[in-house]
């Protein structure tokens, strides 16, 4: 009786996690971490539905429709029920399908009324029948809708990333944004080796020095990562502070740090023995970088709530991170809500305030000093024409070195832009 109560609870509580999700701007992992109390299988089916729905929602809907089935006169929460048990059906061979409509309907009713759970168990007794009946005929479609309903991304959205990149690469981004998401770590080298985590069952090597992955359940509650010999960091991520290059006794800003994967980095390759100040405007994310830290075991850290649009200690910095506030395009993999939240006129000030950023860090860095920008967005207006509009700009200012992290999306990296640039002497 626990685990059908537990089965029960997870499919309650995904459809909750998603409603909060796609209509009130929630954050999927945010709300995965605040679920307790669920088995280890039931924890996994919970994540495996959360982000496969947010992944799929639009075109879930879309499927429904073709079907006839009447969604703008529900509620949300009946579409969001909707769209999880076509979910199961197409994509978890495992579940039969009279488990799938009993529990759909039984949360209606928990969730709205008896009308609603009649109408949820008729719709999905008649659209559950054939699954190759439950495709979507584009074809009549020119190439930029296509993309756009098959892959549930907003039309104008699809449109930008094709006049950047082109139809076929377009294809693979939304293709590898759709791939279910790897548990990277980074080692803490100041407390262990690389060797020392891959000894332990379910830690993997990746392509990266130092960063493992982790095949066995929730990574955040292994040893290693609770005796804080881990950093949760992605690949791309992890390359940040690498290109920085840190080193004892410098003097290092990080403009825009919580929650501290990065920061933390930096103080590690640096041995724990550089000035870092980190900032963020929030108080309760300044606490964040504290407390990550200290669970790290770092001192050189000096975390403070305050705008980093603030100038406050002109040419002081030997280097500088501006892992800038971005549109998180390449992240869409561990962040599918980002494609339902995000518009063109967010896209427009996120431009702006990348500039004023990059004005206040060239202020605060030394003659000589060294400054990284970096972004986990694909969109070129806030990467590489941000920064080519930065050196018109300053004349002392020099590109040492850029990367732009695209097709390497297909292995497990998300989608980066990084440059390194050198202000004069």
């Amino acid at each position: 009786m626990k685990n059908k109560k537990q089965s029960q609870d997870s499919r309650e509580l995904a459809i909750q996690i998603i409603f909060e999700t796609r209509y009130n701007n929630g954050y999927i992992n945010k709300q995965l971490q605040e679920v307790k109390d669920l088995s280890r299988s039931d924890m996994g089916f919970l994540t495996n539905v959360v982000y496969g729905v947010m992944k799929d929602y639009d075109y879930l809907l879309a499927v429904l429709t073709q079907q006839n089935v009447e969604l703008n006169k529900n509620k949300r929460i009946i579409r969001v029920i909707l769209a999880v048990a076509l979910y199961q059906y197409l994509m978890l061979d495992k579940i039969p399908v009279y488990a799938i409509i009993d529990s759909a309907v039984r949360i209606a009713r928990k969730k709205t009324n008896d009308f609603s759970a009649t109408f949820v168990n008729a719709t999905l007794r008649q659209v559950l029948q054939n699954k190759e009946l439950l495709t979507l005929d584009v074809s009549e479609k020119d190439k930029a809708e296509q993309l756009a309903i098959l892959y549930s991304m907003p039309i104008w959205l699809t449109k930008l990333v094709i006049a950047q990149y082109g139809e076929e690469k377009t294809e693979l981004y939304y293709q590898w944004s759709r791939l279910a998401n790897r548990q990277i770590a980074r080692v803490n080298t100041l407390k262990t080796t690389q060797e020392e985590i891959l000894a332990i069952d379910g830690f993997v090597a990746t392509s990266l020095p130092n960063a493992v992955e982790y095949l066995d359940g929730n990574i955040a509650a292994t040893p290693p990562y609770l005796e804080g010999a881990l950093t949760i960091q992605n690949l791309s991520s992890q390359k940040v502070a690498h290109m920085l290059a840190p080193m004892p006794g410098e003097k290092i800003l990080d403009m825009c740090a919580a929650p501290g994967g990065k920061t933390t980095h930096i103080a590690e390759l640096a041995k724990d023995a550089a000035e870092i100040t980190a900032l963020d405007i929030y108080p309760f994310r300044a606490k964040q970088i504290t407390q990550n830290a200290e669970r790290l075991g770092l001192t050189s850290i000096h975390a403070h709530a305050k705008d980093a649009l603030v100038v406050e200690n002109s040419a002081y910095y030997d280097k500088i991170l501006l892992d800038a506030p971005c549109s998180g395009l390449g992240v869409l993999r561990q962040k599918p809500e980002i494609k339902y939240q995000i518009t063109p006129e967010m896209l427009d000030e996120l431009v702006t305030l990348q500039q004023n950023l990059l004005e206040a860090a060239w202020e605060q860095l030394k003659n000589g000093g060294i400054l990284v920008y970096s972004t986990c967005t694909i969109n070129k207006k806030e990467n590489e024409k941000q920064v080519s509009a930065f050196l018109r700009k300053h004349v002392d200012a020099e590109l040492l070195e850029e990367e732009h992290i695209f097709d390497d999306m297909k292995d497990g990296f998300a989608g980066f832009y990084l440059a390194k640039l050198k202000k004069g002497e």
